[in-house]
């Protein structure tokens, strides 16, 4: 009974996983790519997040456009930011010729994936005031706990090749949301983490 039950909320999760590809591929297209990527990629985030604090039973439809519309604002932003940005430094490191050049863009890539694996996990969890913040944020939570981030980059970079490999067509179904999934789970697993030792050590200054 325990197993069937276990079978059953997986099968649900999948259901939600696919049901949130689409919303998210319905909310980018209604943004006109553009300006619904951002919002889209935000919501799938908060509600995932959700998940994870155990609100499993959360409504998808209302929830993602709630959030859609709360978040439409700064994940704009953030998404044309991170998109300049990135745009410059790929090209910079594939027309570099030099190889000290090349290195250099390829450190200032690495440090830009590492920021943009956490902008919006941190954009839903944390009540940061500013955009400035929530990027420094991201910079010192990916660093400060890097072995979480690099696992986190090994099992994308597994999981995608081997679907690609064996069955592509899921990529369609669960492309972005599963992704998204991984990528909120680190980091909810970090921001725990995170929590968790800040109470330690507000409980270890109390005793002194």
């Amino acid at each position: 009974m325990v197993n069937f039950v276990r079978l059953n909320t997986i099968l649900v999760r999948i259901l939600k996983l696919s049901y949130l590809n689409l919303l998210w591929i319905l909310g980018t297209l209604l943004g006109l790519v553009i300006f619904g990527i951002g919002p889209s990629t935000a919501a799938v985030f908060s509600i995932i997040r959700e998940w994870f604090r155990g609100n499993d039973d959360l409504p998808v439809l209302s929830s993602f456009i709630k959030n859609y519309k709360a978040y439409f604002k700064e994940s704009l932003l953030l998404i044309l930011l991170y998109g300049v940005v990135g745009m410059i430094l790929v090209i910079d490191y594939v027309y570099m010729t030099r190889w000290e050049f090349k290195l250099f863009f390829g450190i200032l890539l690495f440090f830009y994936i590492i920021s943009a694996a956490y902008i919006f996990p941190i954009l839903v969890h944390y009540d940061l005031k500013s955009i400035r913040e929530k990027i420094k944020y991201s910079f010192l939570v990916g660093f400060s706990y890097l072995q979480y981030t690099l696992v986190m980059f090994v099992i994308v970079g597994l999981v995608y090749f081997s679907i690609a490999r064996v069955y592509p067509a899921l990529i369609t179904f669960f492309g972005i949301s599963f992704l998204i999934f991984i990528v909120m789970k680190n980091a909810f697993m970090v921001f725990s983490r995170i929590e968790k030792e800040s109470v330690n050590q507000t409980q270890l200054d109390l005793t002194h």
